[in-house]
């Protein structure tokens, strides 16, 4: 594994094909003798916060996910993200003992989140949410909905379909 890679894994804690795939579409010419640090520095500051953000995306689950525990029952394995993105909220449920169901409508971002399941028990499904149905995965005990409600064009059957596939008990985080 190259330094590049390697240095992304580590201090960004995603998986080496999510770290490998994103640093070959976004920076297809980066060295791969240097650090991410290095690179990032030398790119311009919107790149750096583009890039920043979409490495960072398994903190901003392990956030989630740490919002979450004081309302998990110790029987909770099951977890669906709707709107996954670069795949880190399914990544750290699953490293935590959960399967997860990633749905993300983006195929590049389904990509992603593909790279960053990486020998965890995530099936990643890429089309909307409205359009398919994912009932026959679930019932769930966790369904987590980040920055997905604001462009749904009928929140009332997306809070019903999500209702449906709750558990008894289940717990929903939406944010916006």
């Amino acid at each position: 594994m190259s330094k590049l890679i390697s240095t992304t894994v580590r201090q960004w804690n995603v998986a080496p094909a999510f770290a490998e795939r994103y640093l070959r579409i976004n920076f297809p010419d980066a060295s791969p003798d240097v650090s991410i640090d290095d690179l990032l520095a030398s790119k311009a500051e919107l790149s750096q916060f583009y890039a920043r953000y979409a490495l960072d995306t398994v903190n901003r689950g392990r956030g989630v996910f740490d919002r979450l525990r004081p309302h998990l029952v110790a029987s909770a394995k099951r977890h669906l993200d709707i709107g996954a993105g670069y795949g880190g909220t399914s990544r750290v449920f699953a490293q935590n003992g959960f399967s997860s169901v990633a749905v993300e409508i983006d195929e590049n971002l389904a990509a992603y989140t593909k790279a960053n399941a990486e020998g965890l028990p995530i099936v990643v499904r890429n089309h909307s949410f409205l359009e398919q149905d994912v009932s026959g995965e679930g019932p769930f005990d966790v369904i987590t909905m980040n920055q997905v409600i604001e462009h749904v064009a009928d929140p009332p059957v997306a809070m019903s379909r999500l209702a449906n596939l709750l558990k008894p008990g289940g717990v929903l985080l939406m944010e916006t």
